[in-house]
Formats: C-alpha cells, structure tokens, sequence
C-alpha cells in the first residue's frame, strides 16, 4: 500500500528536492522554471521585473494554446454533431481568455521605467509574433467555416435568434460571440499596457504603433454573429445611429488574415 507523505515530510524535503517529486516529473516543472528565470546562452535578465514580464507572457502563451486547441476540439464536436460538447468547450475558450486577461492585468504593477531598462534587449522580439495568439486566429477561421455549414445562410441565422433560442446551435453561438469578445478585451487591454508603457508616438520592438493596436481593438473573429444583432434590431424598428433609417447592410470588421 503507498503511503502519501504528510506535509511536514514534503515541506522538510525542501523546494529543490521537491523539483524530483512525480508530481515536478509529470508536469516538467524544472524545466519550466529554468526557461522562467535562469540565464544561459542568448538569455540574460537585466532587471528583477523582468522575471514578471517574462512569466506573464509565458502563462500568456499557454493559455492562448489551450484555447485554440479547445477551438480546434469545438469544430471536431460539431463536426459530429455533439453540440452540447462543443458549447461545453466554447466555453472554455472563453475561461482561457478571461485568463489571459487576468495574468495580462499583472503587468500594470509594473513601473516603466523600470520596463526600459529590459526592454532595449529585446532585439527583434515582439508580442505580434506570438505563436499562441496566431493559433487561436488560425483555429477560429476554421471554427467560422464550421459554424457556417451547421447554422447556414443568413436567414436560417436570424431564425436561430429569434425563434430557435432552446436549439444548441443558438447556445453555441452565443458562446462564440463570448469568446470573440473575450479575445476583444485582451486586445484593449494590451492597447492600454502599451501605451502606458510606450506613450504615444514610440514604436513597438515589432516596428508598429500605438496606432496599429488601436486599429485591431473591435475587430471580429465571427462578424456574422455580431451582424445578427443589426437585423434583429432593425425588424424590431430601430433606427441606426439616430438618422430615422437603417443601414441596408452592415459591413463587419474582421480580423485581417
């Protein structure tokens, strides 16, 4: 029978001993931690917040893969039809990103003066390049070509809306318009980090402006979704922006490939 050790064992063993535990193993914490802090070749730390910056981008990064690997789960669910799965994991999505957004928010602690101090090592690296924010646009388009052979044209669209709303597709939507505006808010967040940190003139290590993330604030990942809500609102008898008459179509902004 395998006895768990109590927590003074596990507390006495020390953190380093710790890092040889099963439960350091599975997870591959050493090597987490050495990629976190430690200074090696091509790496070195200039400033204690660095350590912050860094392991806020790093979380960041899983966080945006998980989504779009739960993204890439919702499009195979639909695919099969288990639609009560795929709102489950749309879901998800939308957690990942409000985590996202969370461990972002710890970067306005942060002084920047003291992010100038690192920030001239950066050489070529940007935020535009990261791979885990690519993935989750490449998966969404995908999950947007899915959602177009399920729901259909724009009139079967509008029926699910206003006529269908205890159908799971109708659910599954709405969990994407969630998750759509989830990753909106993390943009506007890193607006915001951005020009907190660089002002508005200074470029990004990546060569872009201030000017280019404003530009992508607002942006779609499902803009039929949002569009609905204009056809909705003009069959109620709304007006559009205060003129007495409607817009024949909207034109939605989505995000460039």
């Amino acid at each position: 029978m395998q006895v768990e050790p109590t927590e003074a064992q596990l507390h006495g063993r020390g953190v380093e001993a710790l890092l040889d535990s099963p439960y350091a193993r599975y997870l591959d914490l050493e090597t987490l931690f050495d990629i976190q802090v430690a200074e090696r070749p091509g790496i070195e730390l200039h400033h204690p917040e660095e350590v912050l910056f860094r392991s806020v981008h790093m979380a960041s990064e899983l966080w945006l893969r998980l989504a779009g690997h739960e993204l890439q789960r919702v499009i195979a669910a639909t695919g099969t039809r288990q639609l009560a799965a795929a709102v489950a994991l749309a879901r998800r999505c939308v957690s990942s990103i409000d985590r996202v957004i969370e461990n972002t928010r710890m970067l306005e602690s942060m002084a920047a003066a003291d992010y100038h101090i690192y920030r001239v090592h950066f050489g070529e690296a940007s935020g535009l390049q990261s791979p885990g924010y690519a993935y989750v646009r490449q998966q969404a388009r995908l999950m947007a070509a899915a959602l177009d052979r399920i729901v259909g044209d724009d009139d079967a669209l509008f029926a699910l809306y206003t006529q269908q709303r205890d159908d799971p597709r109708y659910a599954l939507c709405q969990a994407l318009l969630d998750f759509d505006a989830a990753l909106d808010r993390f943009r506007a967040l890193h607006l915001q980090i951005a020009r907190r940190f660089l002002g508005e003139l200074t470029a990004g290590t990546g060569g872009q402006g201030i000017d280019y993330l404003r530009r992508n604030v607002g942006q779609q990942l499902f803009p039929r979704l949002w569009a609905v809500g204009d056809r909705i609102a003009r069959s109620a008898g709304a007006v559009s922006y205060g003129y007495g008459n409607a817009r024949d179509e909207l034109e939605p902004r989505s995000l460039p490939s």
